[in-house]
């Protein structure tokens, strides 16, 4: 079981936060089932309680941060399937909102700051055309722009929870939460995978009947074999 846990979330194809605390949390259940059953454990107990401990200290932290919740929470995947708690499960619908709010706010300046460029733009144009020209119901315009109706956080945030696909595919749907996904699960770009297949492969090459290639005939030596060539 904990080898397929540590493969899936070392892996390339779903890494991202959201997948850690649904992880845990089915961890933590499957080794707590083992020592409330009916007939208990006697040889490994001890071993099972260590690993809840060790769960529990390791990523005690974890559980209570609000990123890794929000993570879990607007993956289609989990969402909040994982929570048992109910007021844990309000209290993270809260934040969802507060986080799709923040994310429309944020939305919202900078296609305000596109039209009042774009309005400029078009005024400076219009007085290059017409110098003396002015635009008489250019003040009721800018009120129809300023009352432009924002989109609501709650009712997308309900619908979300309410849909039942588990595809990324569906967050195109809520174009705030999908944001959210990406500003929260997008994976740290690492090298470790090609740092890996550069030392074994430079093993190979670099081998005790080539102990005295130069620096530069290594480096040829080695691209060429990276790419599959020699």
């Amino acid at each position: 079981m904990f080898t397929c846990v540590v493969q899936l979330l070392q892996g390339e194809a779903v890494a991202g936060l959201g997948y850690l605390l649904p992880t845990l949390c089915i961890i933590k259940s499957q080794q707590q089932e083992l020592l409330d059953q009916q007939a208990p454990l006697t040889v490994t107990q001890s071993l099972v309680r260590a690993l809840l401990d060790g769960i529990n200290g390791r990523f005690g932290t974890v559980f209570d941060d609000t990123k890794a919740q929000l993570a879990s929470a607007v993956h289609p995947k989990f969402k909040l399937d994982w929570v048992d708690n109910q007021f844990q499960k309000a209290l993270l619908v809260e934040q969802m909102k507060h986080a799709v709010e923040a994310e429309q706010r944020r939305n919202a300046a900078q296609q305000d700051a596109t039209t009042s460029l774009e309005r400029e733009s078009h005024q400076d144009q219009a007085t290059a055309a017409t110098p003396t020209a002015k635009d008489f119901f250019a003040r009721i315009a800018s009120r129809r722009n300023a009352t432009v109706a924002r989109p609501d956080g709650d009712a997308e945030v309900d619908a979300y929870l309410s849909d039942r696909s588990t595809d990324l595919s569906s967050l195109e749907a809520y174009p705030n939460i999908c944001q959210v996904y990406l500003h929260l699960n997008t994976g740290l770009p690492a090298s470790a995978a090609v740092e890996c297949d550069l030392f074994s492969l430079g093993g190979r090459v670099f081998s005790p009947l080539r102990s005295r290639l130069s620096s530069e005939h290594f480096e040829m030596m080695l691209f060429l074999r990276t790419a599959g060539k020699w």
